[in-house]
C-alpha cells in the first residue's frame, strides 16, 4: 500500500483535488454502533486539566454533531509549521493516522505533534476523530477531546497545527477553497469555503450576480469584496438601497434626470448607472424595487443603455451589476410581485450566504476579529466563558448582532442577558414609568370618577356620593415638639 501526501499548488488549492491519491486502509473493523452514545461523553482524557483546556459538554457540541454528513474527506493542514502548511491526504474510506512519525499517513513535523497523535476514520455518521494519547491533545471548537464524530468541513487541532476536513471533489464539481477569508468576508467553515470557491471562479467575469441571505449575513461585504478582486477594482462602486429610496425618486436615482423634468429638478443629474460607468452598481434589497420600474431596469441590463428622466437620447454605459436581497425572489415571482424575466437576468450567478447559526465554527474567529477591530487592536480575543455563551446563541441578527454583542462586552464587560440565558431572543421589556407625585386635588378627582363609574347602569343611581375624607396636613418640619 502506498499513501501520498502533497503540498498545496501555487493557486492555493490542494493538489489532492487535482490527482487521485491512494486510499489508506488498515483492514481493522470499526464499531460505529455506539458512536452516538460515545458523543454523549466526549471528555474522558484526564490530561485536559494539565493544559488548562475547558471540558467539552454535550450541550455545546450537540447542535454541530447533528449536521454530521457521511462520506470521505480531504485532510488539509491549514496551519502549523512552515513545512507542514498545505500538506493534504485524501481519505475516502477506512482510516488514517496523523502524527510526526514516518509510519503515519499524514506526517506533520511540528514539534507539538506526537509520533502517533490522532486517528480519523470514515463512518456512516461522519468522520470519527480519536486522540491516541498525545501529549498536547486533539481539540475541536477549542475543547480537548478523546473521541468524537464530526462533520465534513470541520477543523480539528492537532497540537499547534490545524487540520481541515474538506469534502471530496466530485466529478464536475467545483473544488472547495482552502482560504479562511475572501476580501472582507471572514470564515473558515465549509459553507463559507463553498462561497469562496464560486467567488474565486467569477473574479474575472462581468456576469450579473444575485446575492441572497438573511439580514446581517454580509451581503454588502461580499459585493465589495467581489468588486475589489475583479478587473474593475479601480473604478467606481456605487450603492443603491432600493428599500430606502422613495418610489417617485427611484427612476431618477437609477438613471438620472434632466433639468425641468419634474418639480424640483433645477439641474441635470447623473444616475447611479451613469456615475458607475466602467465600474460596479450594487442594488441592495432589489426585491423592494417597484414593479413598474422593473421593465426599465431589465432594458438597461440587456442593452447597456440608459435614458435620463425627461431626456429623449440614450447613453451607453458599461457597468457590472451585483444585486442582493433578503427576500425569496422565487416566491416573489410566483406571487406576481417581481418579474420573472428580470429575475433570470439578475440571477446569472446566484450566491446564498449562510446564516451564522449554520456556521457556528466561525463564531470564535469572528468574535476575535471584531474585538480587535472595535478596540483598536487592544483586545484580540475574548474569554472562553464568553465564547461558549456566543456559540450557544442562535443569532437571528447574524454577524451584525454578533458585532453588537462584542461591542457591549468591550464597553460594559458583561454579555447581554438574552445571549447569556437560554439563547432564545426575547422582546425587550417596556421601561416602567416613574411614579408622579399625586396632589390632594388629583386624588379627590379620581375617587369621584370611580364612584360615578360604579353607579353607571340603566337604573338610576341611589348611592349618595360624599366627598373623600380630608387627608391630614403634610408635616413641613417647621413646628417644634411640645411636652
Amino acid at each position: 500500500m502506498r499513501v501520498e501526501t502533497e503540498k498545496a499548488s501555487p493557486d492555493g488549492r490542494s493538489s489532492a483535488y487535482q490527482g487521485r491519491m491512494s486510499t489508506p486502509r488498515f483492514g481493522r473493523e470499526i464499531d460505529i454502533r455506539g458512536a452516538a452514545a460515545q458523543n454523549r461523553n466526549v471528555m474522558k482524557d484526564p490530561k485536559s486539566a494539565e493544559v488548562g483546556l475547558p471540558r467539552a459538554t454535550t450541550q455545546e457540541i450537540e447542535p454541530i454533531l447533528k449536521r454530521a454528513a457521511p462520506g470521505g474527506c480531504v485532510l488539509y493542514a491549514s496551519a502549523g509549521a512552515a513545512e507542514d502548511g498545505g500538506r493534504s491526504l485524501r481519505l475516502e474510506t477506512g482510516e488514517a493516522v496523523i502524527g510526526r512519525g514516518d509510519e503515519c499517513n499524514l506526517v506533520l513535523r511540528d514539534g507539538s505533534v506526537s509520533r502517533r497523535h490522532a486517528r480519523l476514520a470514515v463512518t456512516p455518521d461522519g468522520i470519527l476523530v480519536e486522540d491516541l494519547g498525545s501529549r498536547n491533545g486533539t481539540t475541536y471548537l477549542g475543547k480537548r477531546i478523546s473521541r468524537i464524530t464530526v462533520h465534513v468541513g470541520a477543523r480539528i487541532g492537532v497540537g499547534n497545527c490545524s487540520v481541515d476536513l474538506l469534502p471530496l471533489e466530485r466529478p464536475g464539481g467545483v473544488p472547495v477553497s482552502t482560504r479562511e477569508r475572501y476580501g472582507r468576508l471572514l470564515g473558515a467553515s465549509l459553507p463559507m469555503r463553498r462561497v469562496y470557491s464560486v467567488l474565486e471562479a467569477i473574479e474575472g467575469s462581468d456576469a450579473p450576480v444575485l446575492v441572497e441571505g438573511e439580514t446581517g449575513t454580509g451581503k454588502d461585504l461580499l459585493a465589495r469584496s467581489l468588486h475589489e478582486k475583479g478587473a474593475r477594482k479601480d473604478m467606481p462602486f456605487v450603492v443603491i438601497d432600493c428599500g430606502n429610496v422613495p418610489t417617485h425618486l427611484m427612476e431618477s436615482e437609477l438613471f438620472g434626470h434632466c433639468k425641468g423634468s419634474f418639480t424640483g429638478a433645477v439641474a441635470d443629474r447623473a444616475g447611479a448607472f451613469e456615475a458607475a460607468d466602467m465600474g460596479t452598481v450594487f442594488l441592495d434589497e432589489v426585491g423592494e424595487l417597484p414593479l413598474d420600474l422593473q421593465p426599465k431596469l431589465l432594458r438597461v441590463l440587456e442593452t447597456q443603455q440608459i435614458k435620463r428622466l425627461g431626456d429623449v437620447r440614450h447613453s451607453a454605459v458599461d457597468v457590472r451589476v451585483i444585486a442582493a436581497t433578503s427576500r425569496d425572489l422565487c416566491a416573489e415571482v410566483e406571487a406576481g410581485r417581481f418579474r420573472d424575466d428580470l429575475y433570470y437576468r439578475l440571477a446569472v450567478i446566484r450566491l446564498k450566504l449562510p446564516p451564522l447559526r449554520d456556521r457556528v465554527e466561525d463564531v470564535p474567529l469572528l468574535a476575535g476579529f471584531l474585538a480587535g477591530e472595535l478596540s483598536g487592536g487592544k483586545v484580540k480575543e475574548l474569554s472562553e466563558e464568553i465564547l461558549e455563551m456566543f456559540m450557544r446563541h442562535d443569532w437571528p441578527g447574524n454577524v451584525r448582532e454578533l458585532r453588537n454583542a462584542v461591542q457591549r462586552v468591550l464597553m460594559l464587560g458583561v454579555v447581554d442577558p438574552e445571549i447569556a440565558g437560554d439563547g432564545r431572543a426575547r422582546a425587550p421589556m417596556r421601561p416602567r414609568r416613574r411614579a408622579a407625585r399625586t396632589s390632594a386635588r388629583d386624588a379627590s378627582r379620581r375617587w369621584t370618577n370611580s364612584k360615578w363609574r360604579s353607579c353607571k347602569s340603566s337604573r338610576p343611581c341611589t348611592e349618595t356620593i360624599s366627598p373623600p375624607p380630608r387627608a391630614p396636613p403634610a408635616w413641613t418640619g417647621s413646628s417644634s415638639a411640645t411636652s
